[in-house]
């Protein structure tokens, strides 16, 4: 069952890799992961989805030029969405691991002022990123199928799309998407939720946080409309915060018992 895991894993990372130099393939390679997921679904103890909101803070640091100090900035957003297939491969009593991939749309808005009525008009930019997220909860029993869990896991996204006016998303100042957005992204997710564990499916419900190791837009020298010089810089950092719920059926105990849904 081990080496089982392995391949699936591997087979996984395989599919990452050609997806971070191909992104015109990213639809085959969902299709291939879940492929991946089903035909190896012995393997896993059980299978679902996991669905939720998320909401993004950033934080700007910009430099305007070679001449002016730098500047900070924090702003909320408006709130995304998210979903994944989600599978236990080991799943104890007071532990678990579980792994996920999926697709997550985080959001940015910007306002700006029209004339001639100088009317506030919103610009809402999306970034769609496939990630993958493999925790190990500890959970703790507090009735027979209920249960609270903390959770902690490495994870990877892949920025696979975004908005024709993803220029704009720097706010302070125009970006080159192509060059400017870091594609793909290494770092955590933890989180905190409840469980509840039945005879053939687990639902629960989940609060976690993403955690990035660097930034997701890393920008310096002028801009497309001329501004700034070799002095201008922006980076862009989040925060992203997810509230999910989850359902899944247990594999296993169909295969053990031979019974029917």
């Amino acid at each position: 069952a081990s080496r089982a895991v392995g391949n699936n894993l591997g087979m996984i990372t395989l599919y990452l890799y050609f997806l971070a130099i191909n992104p015109m393939k990213h639809f085959l390679t969902i299709a291939l992961l879940l492929i991946t997921f089903s035909i190896n679904g012995q393997i896993f103890k059980n299978i679902g989805v996991k669905t939720g909101v998320n909401f993004s803070k950033y934080k700007f640091e910009y430099t305007w030029d070679s001449h002016t100090p730098g500047h900070e900035e924090e702003l909320d957003n408006p709130p995304g969405f998210n979903i994944a297939l989600a599978a236990d491969l080991i799943d104890e009593q007071y532990w678990d691991i579980n792994t996920a991939f999926g697709i997550i749309r985080k959001k940015g808005e910007d306002i700006t002022w029209t004339s001639p009525n100088n009317d506030p008009h919103s610009f809402i930019y999306n970034l769609d990123y496939l990630s993958f997220i493999n925790v190990i909860r500890g959970k703790l029993p507090i009735m027979d199928y209920f249960s609270i869990y903390l959770s902690a896991g490495p994870r990877i996204d892949y920025l696979y799309n975004y908005s024709d006016n993803a220029q704009y998303f720097g706010k302070f100042m125009q970006l080159y998407p192509e060059e400017d957005f870091n594609e793909i992204v290494f770092g955590l997710n933890a989180g905190i939720g409840i469980l509840l564990d039945l005879r053939k499916i687990k639902m629960g419900l989940e609060f976690s946080r993403n955690i990035n190791f660097y930034p997701i837009i890393s920008a310096s020298g002028p801009r497309p409309d001329g501004f700034g010089d070799e002095g201008t810089e922006l980076i862009v950092r989040d925060r992203t915060s997810i509230i999910n719920f989850h359902i899944s059926y247990k594999l296993k105990t169909i295969a053990n018992n031979g019974e029917h849904p």
